[in-house]
């Protein structure tokens, strides 16, 4: 069975710290069934240029949600992905913002 790709997304910010929110998400998610994929924004040059690649064939975005400065970095990503999918709704969840182009939350595909 071909793993489904999920993308999770740390917002540029002026501290760095690790992104525990996205690894806490992404070791909930079954290894056989899911690939996850995170992107560092404080590490790219074009984090929404390295998003959009990498969310390309992707199940669903994650992008983590930070007050202050690194709302703007989440925003602007999650709106690009977003352009792309133009069905794509937006859920939250515990932290983070999810974004399931394919299938609404009922589902449980994360399960």
């Amino acid at each position: 069975m071909r793993r489904q790709k999920i993308v999770l997304y740390n917002p540029r910010a002026v501290f760095f710290t690790m992104p525990l929110a996205l690894v806490a998400v992404g070791s909930a998610l079954t290894s056989q069934r899911y690939a996850v994929h995170v992107v560092d924004g404080r590490l790219e040059r074009d984090p929404v240029k390295a998003v959009l690649a990498a969310a390309e064939d992707a199940l669903c975005l994650g992008v983590t949600v930070l007050t202050g400065a690194p709302i703007e970095d989440a925003l602007a990503v999650s709106r690009a992905v977003k352009a792309r999918s133009h069905h794509s709704p937006s859920c939250g969840a515990v932290g983070t913002l999810l974004s399931f182009p394919w299938r609404p939350w009922p589902n449980r595909p994360w399960t």
